[in-house]
């Protein structure tokens, strides 16, 4: 099939990152790039072989590009992606959807109204770890979940400040945990379902300065009878796995490390083999058939993108049950 010219939205280091993927996939032709430092969209446009535009409106002026990837800071997914979609474009957002519930809705609402496919960038679910953690569970191999407990942190928060978007609870709604707590709750959802009955948080900051709590512990009963512990912080040692515990035998998935498993009765773990793969690209190129093939559904749905979120949301309305 032939490739779909496209355009991007912000190139901070992710957009970057991603961009490179969507050129890896062969899906997509990046035509325009447009980024609010111009200087460094430039810079970017001569490696990409792309132009640069001075606004998201000069951009979506083009009428040869049929979607466009957006990477922005989250304060501005509603607003990017409100005028991708009013121009006919198929939209690509990156995670999360939005920094609340509300905006995630109207977003969902106007790619509908407009008639063009909405993906969010939720790339941790396509990791073939994960993918395998599903099958090996869907097939009964450590027998009913009980108890998962996952760690996503990162201690990128000393290099956060007030120049940053990140320092600022208005712009990045719950720091850590809408920006990596939330591929842990995603990959949950996304391996045996999150249906949330209660959830307890405990939140601290007591090195950064940031508006945002920089660490954050939770405990979520959901399904009814099972129970999800995740921690997430910005000044802990890089940390990213989820831990599934069932009544024949523990999963052990580290992204770091790869997939262990300890049945019930034994001291050592074995080792599970999987193929790697590029979650990305994988994402990107079911976006491509999404608009190509028409059928082909996204993964994660609209609607679990927005459960995101407002999980999220419902996290942090939650009072500190620390001093």
């Amino acid at each position: 099939m032939d490739k779909i010219n496209c355009g991007v939205i912000g190139l901070g280091w992710w957009g970057k990152q991603m961009s490179i993927f969507i050129l890896k996939s062969h899906k997509f032709s990046i035509k325009y790039i447009y980024d609010i430092d111009l200087m460094k969209a430039k810079e970017i446009a001569k490696e990409f072989k792309c132009a640069t535009v001075n606004s998201v409106d000069d951009l979506l002026k083009n009428k040869n590009i049929e979607c466009v990837f957006i990477f922005s800071p989250n304060e501005f997914h509603l607003e990017h992606a409100t005028k991708v979609a009013r121009a006919g474009k198929h939209v690509f957002l990156e995670k999360p959807i939005a920094n609340n519930t509300n905006d995630a809705k109207k977003i969902a609402k106007v790619c509908e109204e407009n008639g063009v496919n909405l993906a969010v960038g939720h790339n941790v679910r396509h990791y073939n770890l994960f993918k395998k953690v599903k099958e090996l569970i869907g097939n009964g191999l450590i027998g009913d979940i009980v108890y998962i407990d996952g760690n996503r942190s990162r201690p990128i928060g000393y290099s956060i400040g007030k120049e940053s978007w990140r320092f600022y609870s208005s712009k990045c709604n719950g720091g850590p945990l809408i920006q990596m707590a939330i591929h842990l709750l995603d990959t949950v959802r996304f391996v045996c379902g999150l249906s949330v009955d209660e959830v307890k948080k405990i939140s601290l900051k007591k090195i950064l300065k940031t508006e945002n709590d920089e660490s954050f512990g939770l405990l979520i009963r959901f399904n009814k009878n099972q129970i999800l512990h995740v921690f997430s912080s910005y000044v802990t040692q890089e940390s990213f796995y989820l831990n599934f515990f069932g009544t024949k035998g523990t999963l052990y998935a580290d992204v770091f490390n790869g997939l262990y498993i300890q049945r019930v009765g034994k001291f050592k773990k074995g080792k599970i083999s999987f193929i790697k793969n590029k979650p990305e690209v994988e994402e990107i190129e079911l976006f491509f058939n999404s608009i190509k093939l028409k059928k082909v559904s996204i993964n994660p749905s609209v609607r679990e993108a927005i459960e995101n979120v407002d999980l999220i949301e419902r996290i942090l309305k939650q009072k500190r049950l620390n001093p």
